[in-house]
């Protein structure tokens, strides 16, 4: 069985049985082996990967997610337009 990887913050967490994480995982036939962090920040994602990679210890398949620096600052945004 191939090994999946998610490396970033909350959004690539989420270990319930509809996250889009566990799915996925499920139609690839994979075994996940890393999740992501709540609270991770671009530069920890990336080191934890190139550590991994230093290692020889990547999964098969690596999905990297980064979360826009001003997306909650986007959404506030859109909120105020939109009231």
């Amino acid at each position: 069985m191939k090994t999946i990887g998610f490396f970033g913050d909350s959004f690539c967490a989420g270990r319930e049985p509809n996250s889009w994480c566990v799915l996925l995982a499920e139609k690839l036939n994979a075994r996940i082996v890393h999740w992501g962090e709540p609270g991770r920040s671009v530069w920890t994602t990336f080191f934890k990967f190139n550590q991994l990679n230093k290692t020889n210890r990547l999964p098969d398949i690596c999905v990297l997610c980064y979360t826009a620096v001003f997306y909650v600052i986007q959404n506030l945004i859109d909120y105020i337009i939109h009231l």
